[in-house]
């Protein structure tokens, strides 16, 4: 009787503590099941973002890059064409002001070849009737 009374002691004095031990486990075990389906939730959550979402933001980057690329293209074009309203009367100027020159510069050489041939012509047909006269002249004095 007196083990027996002391077993039921003992076992009255231990089932709380292994009841208290059980649902400490058991809690615990819970806890690490939850805590585990979060995880398995976030990697899931994780993946399918990363297939689902990270091609999209992959497309719309580079629709952003090409949209800026355009847009640097488009500013390019029109900077040159701003460069060349700007440059394109320079170039006209300096055109004309060559061609004017050399304009210039053809009709001196034309006057200056027509004074030639009007200094030659002057030498060729009037000199030698100058000459004549003059010679006439002196014969005139010579024999006067």
């Amino acid at each position: 009787l007196v083990s027996e009374a002391v077993a039921l002691v003992v076992v009255r004095l231990v089932e709380p503590v292994v009841l208290v031990a059980i649902t400490v486990v058991t809690v615990e075990a819970v806890v690490e099941l939850v805590a585990t389906m979060v995880l398995v939730g976030v990697s899931l959550v994780l993946v399918t973002l990363a297939v689902t979402v990270l091609p999209l933001v992959v497309v719309l980057v580079m629709l952003v890059v090409e949209r800026l690329v355009v847009a640097v293209v488009l500013v390019s074009e029109a900077v040159a064409l701003v460069v060349v309203r700007l440059v394109e009367p320079v170039v006209l100027v300096a055109i004309t002001v060559v061609t004017v020159e050399a304009v210039v510069e053809l009709v001196a050489t034309m006057v200056l070849v027509g004074v030639s041939l009007v200094l030659v012509t002057l030498a060729v047909t009037v000199l030698p009737l100058v000459v004549v006269l003059v010679m006439l002249v002196v014969e005139r004095l010579v024999v006067a």
